[in-house]
């Protein structure tokens, strides 16, 4: 079975940029003290709290998606096999 390596490979190399990198203090300074980044804005709380809220309901809903989108795959892959002739298609 085929398996996709890129996905993986780029978020490893993007993680290692970014703990490694010049980009780890301010990043930290973003998501837990709400500090922009080359700038002297500081967001509010709530805003903080709607971003993390937000954030956490598109992962799950990314994550819903690609299982019901797979077992609709999978369960139209199975419904056309039932549909071809036995012994033709019989090790697809």
């Amino acid at each position: 079975m085929k398996k996709d390596l890129l996905p993986p490979v780029i978020s490893f190399v993007a993680i290692l940029a970014i703990t490694h990198g010049e980009y780890a203090s301010p990043l930290v300074n973003l998501l837990v003290a709400g500090v922009i980044p080359g700038t002297t804005i500081v967001l509010p709380f709530w805003v903080m709290i709607a971003f993390y809220c937000l954030t956490i309901t598109a992962i799950i809903t990314m994550y819903v998606e690609g299982t019901l989108h797979t077992i609709k795959t999978h369960r139209a892959s199975s419904a056309r096999k039932r549909q071809l002739p036995h012994r033709r298609y019989s090790n697809i």
